[in-house]
């Protein structure tokens, strides 16, 4: 009997981690990425990414990432290592919805408390912004040390047998099929064809482009001082804080450094604006000293990394048109996907055994006044 071939087209976080999945299924796996694989310049290419529960919406997203934490913890035991720092997480007054908090008091692993405006500074090192209302602190969160997950996945999959394929874009695909052409002309048979492609997807794909939106973050990365930097790499992960309600980081824990990221300055992109955008980057600056006593702190970096959001918010994790079932597409997933693609593994290994499509979320029950 034949061995089920299968094409994931993305070496991002998703389409690496899909494909060890596959290879865990028994297919021949082909993993195409147009740059290097893993690519520096790839959107899941980062010192850190954050995992934490407090922009759940619906119970369905706390099992979710519970469990998210679960494939995360195979992944550890395959390497022999673990590229996760638990530090707890802080929510700004934006994250602080009673009805999130009343679920995740009732969830063992979060530990929800409530902590005071005044006592945040106590918890994130030189926090001199105050909020308005009472923060929401969790345990079991922390940060995904993104770079080493990326490498040590992509050498997982070399070692399994997994066909690296860097320096292949990707010209057209024919979902019915599974064909997949490569620049030069080359053909791609496969029995499973993935789609885990980045920013640029609508682009080169263009049926899928009016539910996608590329979209551009500025981060900033610095080196706290000595004198602070001890209480820094006890910090938890923060999230919604300062006078917008947007501002969120990571300590420097690991060999990392301090990073800072605004969710509301994520800026629509094509592929002709320029690398960064010297207002955004102002802007992203200002958050920072507002909400910091950043005396001392050394700017070590500007990046800019590029995301494709989906229009209608979720995720699209779904077969492609035509395909019978057999071409599938994960797209939309943003930054902050980074923590779920063990679960966007799962349910595309779902979908191939038996054909089915992911439950619907519910939203958390309103709770009495």
């Amino acid at each position: 009997m034949a061995i089920a071939r299968a094409t994931v087209v993305g070496a991002g976080i998703h389409g690496l981690w899909i494909a060890w999945r596959l290879l865990a299924e028994g297919y021949l796996v082909t993993l195409l990425d147009r740059g290097a694989i893993p690519n520096p310049d790839g959107a899941s290419s980062d010192e850190h990414r954050l995992i934490h529960p407090l922009h759940a919406q619906t119970a369905a997203d706390l099992d979710r990432l519970q469990n998210a934490f679960s494939g995360w913890e195979q992944l550890w035991h395959a390497l022999g290592r673990t590229h996760y720092r638990e530090t707890g997480a802080v929510g700004g007054s934006h994250s602080s919805g009673p009805e999130l908090f009343a679920a995740l008091a009732e969830a063992a692993p979060w530990c929800a408390r409530l902590i005071s405006p005044a006592d945040l500074a106590d918890v994130v090192p030189r926090c001199r912004w105050r909020a308005r209302g009472a923060i929401i602190a969790v345990d079991h969160s922390g940060v995904l040390l993104a770079n080493r997950i990326v490498r040590d996945l992509a050498r997982l999959l070399a070692e399994a047998g997994c066909s690296l394929r860097a320096g292949c874009a990707v010209s057209a695909i024919d979902p019915a099929s599974g064909w997949v052409w490569v620049e030069g002309g080359d053909r791609i048979d496969a029995d499973v064809l993935v789609v885990a492609t980045g920013a640029d997807t609508g682009a080169w794909l263009p049926a899928m482009a009016p539910r996608l939106r590329p979209v551009r973050q500025t981060t900033a990365y610095f080196e706290p001082p000595a004198s602070v930097l001890p209480g820094w790499r006890r910090a938890p992960v923060f999230v919604d804080i300062g006078a917008s309600g947007d501002l969120w980081g990571a300590p420097p824990v690991a060999g990392t450094r301090l990073k800072f990221a605004a969710s509301g300055l994520a800026r629509a992109w094509t592929a002709e604006d320029p690398i960064s955008h010297p207002a955004t980057v102002a802007a992203l600056l200002d958050r920072v000293n507002a909400a910091f006593d950043t005396q001392g702190w050394r700017l070590s970096e500007i990046a800019t990394r590029h995301y494709a959001h989906s229009v209608a918010g979720p995720p699209l994790i779904e077969a492609l048109p035509g395909s019978r079932g057999r071409a599938w597409i994960v797209a939309g997933c943003n930054g902050a996907g980074f923590k779920s693609a063990p679960v966007v593994a799962e349910e595309i290994i779902t979908f191939l055994r038996h054909g089915c499509a992911p439950i619907p979320s519910q939203p958390f029950a309103a709770t009495a006044a």
